[in-house]
């Protein structure tokens, strides 16, 4: 987990990643179970909820969590719910809303890095892990925040 490009970056310049702290493994998969039934993907966004529970990074991005607070904009189901009722496919899980927003298409088993131009949503990059949609999506987007030029995925 530790060789995360994001985790690396928090190490780094831990100013720009405010985390929520530690989820037990089974309340992340309980949520999820409960929620998505029968949901079997995505096993590295799950170890990176354990590790840091969700919350927001590089200082306009929030990692949405399975036990967020719906107050704060940052519940992973409520926020879903939300982007449901705006047209956001239900075979999209949304895990990160910002600047663009990071969703796990369930069907296919990609992560997507998405541009929220309602009422559609437009896949900027389809990625076969949670690290490549950070590293080569969403931190590829700006250059401002003084991060590592290699981030090896």
């Amino acid at each position: 987990m530790s060789q995360w490009t994001i985790l690396n970056d928090a190490r780094i310049q831990p100013v720009l990643f405010s985390w929520r702290g530690h989820v037990p493994r089974a309340s992340v998969v309980d949520v999820l179970e409960t929620y998505l039934p029968g949901f079997l993907g995505a096993p590295d966004l799950i170890d990176l909820w354990t590790v840091t529970g969700g919350g927001d990074f590089l200082e306009t991005e929030t990692l949405l969590s399975p036990v967020g607070d719906p107050a704060l904009g940052d519940a992973l189901v409520d926020t879903n719910e939300r982007y449901h009722l705006l047209g956001f496919p239900r075979s999209g899980l949304l895990f990160s809303t910002g600047t663009h927003l990071g969703a796990f298409d369930v069907e296919v088993g990609e992560y997507l890095l998405l541009r929220d131009a309602r009422p559609r949503f437009v896949v900027e990059g389809r990625y076969r892990s949670f690290d490549a949609w950070y590293a080569r999506g969403l931190r590829a987007l700006r250059a401002e925040w003084s991060l590592p030029q290699d981030a090896s995925v």
